[in-house]
């Protein structure tokens, strides 16, 4: 998900994508939401590097709003970038 120039991805816990069948054998699932262990907040403008996590979206969304406003942005593009060093 993208929210303000940055991209927000869930991370899964170990084992979401895959599960022990009646015979004991690993088979591949698809991970459920409940599956979600936290969130991390990737920076594109500094080589897809992680940012920071938190547990909740609602988390990471109120944290880039800080951290911009901090920084006196509206979002995390070049353009803002641009105008930031002007």
């Amino acid at each position: 998900m993208k929210y303000k120039g940055f991209i927000i991805n869930p991370v899964y816990s170990i084992c979401a994508d895959w599960t022990l069948n009646k015979n004991n054998q690993v088979v591949s699932r698809k991970p459920k939401s409940s599956d979600i262990e936290y969130y991390e907040v990737i920076d594109p403008m500094d080589n897809d590097r992680r940012y920071f996590a938190e547990n909740t979206i609602t988390e990471c969304k109120s944290e880039i709003d800080r951290i911009l406003k901090v920084l006196g942005m509206k979002d995390n593009t070049k353009k803002s970038w641009d105008l930031l060093d002007s």
